[in-house]
């Protein structure tokens, strides 16, 4: 090691993810480096702790996120402009049917990862549900007080939310779909996100936490949507799952 790589060394050792031979400075003598090798080349259970521990340190997908960047960035992915402001706003139980003609829109369901109509009475305990949870945002984005889409954001830990965007079907092609995102994001990060405490009772005051990352999950084959997020400054984070599903990060 030199000076700079430091930290890092000692980052994977308190992580676990490596046996320390110390730095150049240090003096080991080989019977100590052979030593501390040899038990780790003799310990099945201990490899496998290691790489384990690696795992969350590195993924080893950071040649990926690179080259699928440079692809994006050469196909000059676009957001397109809405034909006016979006603006969003808390969603209610009195937005209930509207949202629930949304999601059962076959366009929606073909891109969701549930492909079923919802019966209504399921969509109403599922909003009133999601209405009360304090790890999820539910929006509606409105144009000139016109409804045009929705926004959930479910937080998936350490400051990082997921997002779920729905244009209305009568607002499709209209570009409307960057405008919402736009106003979501915005609208996120200034609520400051209340986050319960998973530890709090239930009725808790929370804690506060701001927002590390935007997250999205796009099908492959969802070409619009990969365009949407790619052009509102979205990257590769992650390749498609079992599903199809790709994620991409916003910082």
């Amino acid at each position: 090691m030199v000076d700079n790589q430091l930290p890092g060394y000692l980052a994977l050792l308190r992580a676990g993810a490596a046996i320390g031979l110390g730095a150049p400075s240090e003096v080991v003598d080989t019977a100590t480096m052979t030593a501390a090798l040899a038990g780790v080349l003799g310990d099945r259970g201990l490899r496998h702790e290691m790489a384990s521990a690696a795992g969350r340190v590195v993924d080893g997908l950071g040649a990926w996120r690179l080259v699928s960047s440079f692809e994006d960035v050469v196909a000059g992915a676009r957001p397109s402009r809405g034909p006016g402001e979006v603006v969003v706003r808390a969603a209610t139980m009195a937005d209930a049917e509207l949202l629930w003609h949304w999601r059962n829109d076959p366009a929606t369901r073909e891109n969701s990862r549930s492909h079923e109509e919802v019966p209504l009475e399921s969509h109403l305990a599922w909003l009133g549900a999601s209405l009360a949870r304090d790890d999820r945002r539910l929006l509606v984005g409105e144009v000139a007080g016109r409804p045009v889409g929705t926004v959930r954001w479910d937080h998936e830990g350490a400051g990082e939310w997921e997002v779920s965007i729905t244009v209305a079907p009568d607002s499709r092609g209209r570009g409307v779909a960057s405008g919402l995102l736009a106003a979501g994001e915005d609208w996120l990060s200034r609520e400051a996100t209340a986050v319960h405490h998973p530890a709090a009772p239930a009725g808790g005051t929370g804690q506060r936490a701001g927002v590390a990352a935007y997250l999205a999950a796009v099908h492959t084959a969802n070409t619009a949507s990969r365009r949407l997020f790619l052009g509102s400054g979205y990257l590769p984070d992650l390749p498609a799952d079992a599903d199809g599903f790709e994620r991409f990060v916003k910082f």
